[in-house]
């Protein structure tokens, strides 16, 4: 099993109605796939995290990595799992765009920052702040 962790911008930005379809299409491959993993959209980028058999979540990644919703797309972490981290979610998603970052306890402006530099730069405090996010979800 492996966890992969990547950051793309969108072709255009997402309205949440979009947001939601894609969701709901990915929530239902995922399930065939045994893939689970988080996925949040802030400013029109994306960051997701996959995981499941790497025979699932590899040719998954390469898939959304051709998919021209899909720019730039950045794998940040690819690495071996030996248990599931998101084990509960087929796939969820968060946007970030309307989040009062200021009201948030441990506030940081970690969100205030170029998203692609400050993710590339730091790919374990994005895999950490992912895993904020299914701890706060529960």
């Amino acid at each position: 099993m492996i966890t992969l962790l990547y950051l793309s911008s969108a072709g255009t930005k997402f309205s949440d109605s979009e947001l939601i379809d894609l969701l709901t299409k990915a929530r239902e491959k995922n399930t065939r796939l045994g893939v689970t993993g988080m996925l949040l959209y802030h400013d029109g980028n994306f960051l997701q995290v996959l995981e499941g058999d790497e025979a699932s979540v590899r040719p998954l990644f390469e898939r959304i990595n051709r998919d021209p919703r899909h720019q730039s797309v950045i794998k940040l972490i690819e690495r071996p799992l030996a248990e599931r981290q998101f084990g509960e979610w087929s796939m969820a998603f968060r946007t970030l765009d309307d989040l009062p970052v200021e009201q948030v306890e441990g506030y940081s402006d970690f969100l205030n920052k170029p998203f692609a530099e400050e993710l590339t730069s730091h790919p374990s405090a994005a895999y950490q702040f992912l895993l904020a996010f299914r701890e706060s979800a529960r």
